[in-house]
């Protein structure tokens, strides 16, 4: 039987970990709930412990147990045959990483808490999410009229249950922001696909005609080994912007001079930066303590704006306009 290490919190009654680990039983495997501990060692324990076969998880949070133990560990060599990332938006070089160092395979899923969790996956082929058409029917509309887009389109999700009891719901905008992929996958699967979801509405901000989302720095920043997480705060100073990269992972002039060049060059940004008109500061976070520096789950929190007077330290729930 396969071992399903759950590394996600709710192991609660009916929490989404104590959720999972009831349908890995009724699937026949054995689940081992881990949760997210501050010590990434213990997941290497559990793992060797529960003789576990797959992961699931946040990606950053296992991004995060991989690179705080790829050093003391051959984690290739500890029997894990798959991983399954769900949560979030899992950029290609954090997946990479994974798949080289774990030597598995990586399957990203995609769910909502209103949709029971669960909503589509990815197959061997990897190129979107198959929807569970069984229970779902999804469309994908324009966010600002709520037509309905064709095939390729790409729009806002927008799903309606099929036999949801206690909670039915008809056409839900769920703000994520994909497009229906056209024709029929290559696995051979008569189940329509979305493509992967890395955007979604109101966490975008606007400085000027540059629209910076959460996920804009991932691909680039991941690819350097060194880093494990980042955040940017957005500031406005006098006649420009000023991003500020938080990035944890050890201070060197190496990685500093590597941050510096793919921000600055990054084709978002590099017109404004060369012009002056956005700014850029690079600060390393100390070596995390307690507790991790940046937290085990990101979705819109690497890209903060500045607060507005008043308001609590909490995301702008609607996209965010800086004037240039």
């Amino acid at each position: 039987k396969n071992v399903i290490q759950i590394l996600l919190p709710g192991t609660r009654p009916f929490g989404q970990a104590d959720l999972l680990a009831k349908g890995v039983e009724k699937a026949g495997a054995i689940p081992v709930i881990t949760g997210v501990t501050s010590d990434p060692i213990k997941q290497i324990e559990a793992i060797d412990k529960n003789r576990s076969t797959i992961l699931v998880g946040y990606p950053f949070y296992i991004y995060r147990v991989t690179q705080e133990t790829k050093q003391k560990y051959s984690l290739k060599d500890l029997g894990i045959k798959a991983v399954v990332t769900t949560g979030e938006h899992i950029p290609l070089s954090v997946r990479n990483t994974i798949k080289q160092l774990w030597k598995a395979d990586l399957f990203s899923h995609y769910g909502l808490v209103e949709m029971g969790l669960s909503v589509g996956i990815e197959c061997e082929i990897h190129k979107g999410y198959h929807i569970d058409e069984a229970d779902f029917i999804v469309e994908i509309v324009d966010p600002c009229t709520g037509r309905v887009l064709e095939e390729g389109e790409e729009g806002e999700l927008v799903i309606t249950t099929l036999s949801r009891e206690g909670m039915p719901l008809i056409r839900y905008r769920t703000r994520d922001l994909s497009r229906i992929i056209e024709g029929r996958c290559e696995c051979g699967s008569i189940l329509k696909k979305i493509d992967m979801i890395s955007k979604r509405i109101g966490t975008t901000i606007n400085i000027g005609e540059i629209e910076l989302y959460p996920s804009t720095f991932d691909e680039s920043l991941f690819s350097i080994p060194e880093i494990i997480d980042y955040q940017v705060d957005v500031k406005r100073e006098a006649e420009r912007v000023k991003l500020i990269f938080n990035v944890e992972a050890a201070e060197s002039e190496i990685t500093r001079s590597m941050i510096e060049k793919i921000v600055s060059e990054h084709p978002l940004i590099q017109n404004a930066v060369s012009k002056g008109k956005i700014e850029f500061e690079i600060r390393f976070l100390s070596k995390r303590r307690i507790n991790s520096v940046l937290p085990y789950k990101r979705s819109a929190f690497p890209l903060v704006p500045p607060f507005r007077q008043g308001t609590s330290h909490e995301m702008i729930k609607k996209d965010y306009e800086i004037d240039l």
